[in-house]
């Protein structure tokens, strides 16, 4: 599945869990889907290029490019938030993440929950792809709690704001 040229958009700050493709998915897999020229914008949390909030499942091979991804925190090129699940093979290009508060990532916005729901990031590339929030920003994620990443890649990419470190802040 493919979305192209598309304006998702919520009025309400109480809106949380906004996305190109889907605003929750929970424990599903999605494979190779693909969000192009797509704008997700709004004053609430959770948006993302694919999903606005992801728990359970695998994102795998799958891209965003060419989009915009505004809120207010725990914004994502991929998605807002990941509690649990992995995230494999994925690529976020020439796109603009940007949260008015805190938490932007590249890929993630806010990645994990607790220690018994563990997620995973690996062989992603976020590439020429601008992040930008007040504090807690990461090329990859802008905030973790427990999951791992491997192997995953920032390329040509901009940071704007309280960078702790370049692939996530903990």
């Amino acid at each position: 599945s493919n979305v192209s040229n598309t304006i998702v958009s919520s009025t309400k700050e109480s809106t949380y869990a906004v996305g190109g493709l889907v605003g929750y998915r929970n424990a599903y897999n999605v494979r190779s889907c693909g969000v192009t020229n797509v704008t997700v914008t709004g004053p609430g949390s959770q948006q993302g290029g694919l999903a606005g909030i992801m728990s359970g499942g695998q994102l795998s091979s799958s891209f965003v490019q060419d989009s915009t991804i505004n809120g207010k925190s725990n914004i994502g090129g991929y998605a807002g938030s990941q509690t649990a699940g992995t995230i494999i093979y994925n690529t976020v290009t020439r796109s603009l993440v940007n949260a008015t508060d805190s938490y932007a990532g590249g890929l993630v916005g806010f990645f994990g929950n607790t220690e018994s729901s563990h997620g995973s990031a690996r062989q992603n590339y976020v590439t020429d792809t601008d992040v930008r929030a007040h504090t807690f920003v990461g090329g990859l994620i802008g905030g973790l709690k427990y999951p791992l990443v491997t192997y995953s890649y920032i390329s040509q990419s901009l940071f704007e704001g309280s960078v702790e470190n370049i692939l996530f802040k903990n």
